[in-house]
């Protein structure tokens, strides 16, 4: 990948930096802020990935953008290990972090699997977080009756928040339940890859513990409403966010259909999600 001009040199790279407002504690990278005055062209990254995949958004950069990548709660040293989080408290500490780095909110928002409801569900609490929403792989399209069990319920919650002592458990019967051929190899490896130690399994109870208010609900009705400023772009042999979900969704906002499985933070795609950008937006 070419450097962008905004990026500084590898000597120079922006390390992690931690913002807290109370208790509430963001980590976040910063590229392309050598002057104020900038919009914060916000990134989130997929579950169990670093912040610092989103660097590969840099060469896509406007002359008025700096990158902001964001690490999700319960990943890195932003907040959500064993602690709910409010949607509209997490809200007001990202506007305070923008403010405090100089930068505005309003531009653009790209959101990866994970990130992709947290960007959504914030763009429905915060009308003027954004202009246009990015959304690649998103999760938040649809939720599975297993996870709103999980979640939304009081026996959910209390089963989840003492399952880590179970998951050599779960990990078998994870394995007998391809044997008899009641759920499929995708199915049984995406379960696996989930509880294969204990602190992925422990990160899987954070989020979904931690995000549970994160959800966007009547997402039909607001997708209409924003007259095509959100993008869905999936992949065509994804199976964790399979192409199917998204299709009901075409007659409201642009959804866009790539060649490869769930991982489209890669320059194939997004030479062509960029594409639109103009020499006039680059530096």
């Amino acid at each position: 990948m070419d450097m962008h001009p905004n990026f500084e040199s590898s000597s120079q790279a922006p390390v992690r930096k931690l913002f807290t407002r109370g208790d509430l504690a963001i980590e976040y990278v910063l590229w392309g802020a050598k002057t104020g005055g900038k919009l914060a062209l916000v990134a989130f990254h997929g579950f169990s990935r670093p912040l610092e995949d989103m660097a590969a958004l840099l060469p896509y950069l406007r002359a008025n953008e700096a990158l902001l990548a964001i690490h999700l709660p319960a990943h890195g040293r932003s907040s959500g290990h064993h602690r709910p989080l409010e949607l509209d408290e997490w809200a007001d500490a990202m506007e305070a972090l923008v403010a405090e780095l100089g930068l505005s909110l309003g531009g653009r928002t790209v959101a990866y699997s994970l990130g992709g409801r947290v960007g959504l569900s914030w763009w429905m609490a915060r009308n003027d977080a954004m202009s246009e929403l990015i959304l690649i792989a998103p999760d938040g399209l649809r939720k599975s009756p297993g996870y709103a069990w999980s979640v939304d319920t009081l026996a959910g919650r209390s089963i989840l928040k003492r399952s880590l002592k179970w998951r050599g458990a779960m990990v078998r019967w994870t394995d007998r339940l391809l044997r008899w051929g009641l759920i499929d190899k995708h199915h049984h490896q995406f379960s696996l890859f989930h509880l294969e130690s204990d602190p992925i399994w422990s990160m899987v109870q954070d989020c979904w513990l931690s995000m549970r208010r994160f959800w966007p609900y009547n997402l039909e009705a607001f997708l209409k409403s924003r007259n095509g400023r959100v993008q869905i772009h999936l992949g065509e042999r994804d199976q964790i966010i399979p192409p199917s979900v998204g299709r009901k969704f075409a007659r409201h906002t642009p959804v866009t259909f790539h060649p490869f499985g769930h991982r489209l933070i890669r320059p194939e795609v997004l030479d062509v999600i960029f594409a639109p950008t103009t020499s006039a937006d680059k530096p």
